[in-house]
């Protein structure tokens, strides 16, 4: 929940990015997004997990 909020925090902050997420049991997240807006003018997000650990 909390990693949704910041994602949702951050694209209303940034329109684009990423921002990384440390989990409590440890690890790393990573979410990269963007924002595409269509003809509509109704905004889509676009979002992706790096699987792979930073830093390794």
């Amino acid at each position: 929940m909390a990693k949704i909020t910041g994602l949702l925090m951050g694209i209303a902050l940034l329109g684009a990015g990423c921002a990384t997420f440390v989990p409590p049991l440890g690890g790393e997240d990573t979410y990269c997004y963007r924002i595409e807006v269509d003809r509509s003018y109704a905004a889509s997000v676009l979002m992706f997990t790096d699987e792979e650990p930073l830093g390794v």
